[in-house]
């Protein structure tokens, strides 16, 4: 079992449509095994902004997830005879050497922590927003002409309707 240990962790985020960066000073975040996990797992780092608001709102959330199921015995696996008790992770690297696709398999031993950066921003924008209502009272104007032309000349009974429509009020 690894123990609770902290970890540094620098946070800046960059949302280049909206010239948005923000760097965070390091912060220390206890990681360690999570629900009996055999090994501590990761951290995901989740940004969610809402740039209309202050600077100061866009801050990041912390889950945190265990790398095995719940079902993995601790030193199920081996990495080398010295160390029978160690949990193995592996990783690829895939690069492309003369025009061959290769891949580089890294069997580790040892702590393996996953970090996951993810986030969304957004911004009102007063232009976006009039446009998008005039579309939608122009849809209305054109569903009302649209109707009318429909009861006026493929009905049956074309002429109640325009004798209805089209009533003369007195003088």
């Amino acid at each position: 079992m690894a123990p609770q240990f902290p970890i540094l962790i620098k946070r800046n985020i960059h949302f280049p449509c909206f010239g948005f960066s923000k760097d965070v000073h390091v912060e220390e975040i206890n990681v360690g095994p999570r629900d009996g996990a055999s090994r501590p797992g990761g951290v995901v780092i989740n940004w969610n902004c809402n740039l209309g608001l202050p600077e100061t709102d866009c801050n990041p959330h912390y889950s945190f997830h265990r790398p095995d199921p719940k079902t993995t015995v601790p030193g199920s696996g081996t990495c080398s005879p010295a160390s029978s008790s160690c949990p193995p992770w592996r990783s690829a690297k895939y690069y492309k050497w003369n025009r061959t696709h290769t891949r580089v398999l890294i069997k580790a031993c040892g702590i393996h922590i996953d970090v996951i950066v993810q986030g969304q921003a957004g911004k009102f924008s007063l232009i976006p927003t009039v446009i998008n209502l005039a579309m939608a009272l122009t849809s209305l104007g054109m569903g009302s002409f649209l109707w009318d032309w429909i009861l006026l000349s493929c009905m049956n009974k074309d002429q109640v309707y325009s004798s209805r429509k089209f009533e003369q009020a007195p003088p």
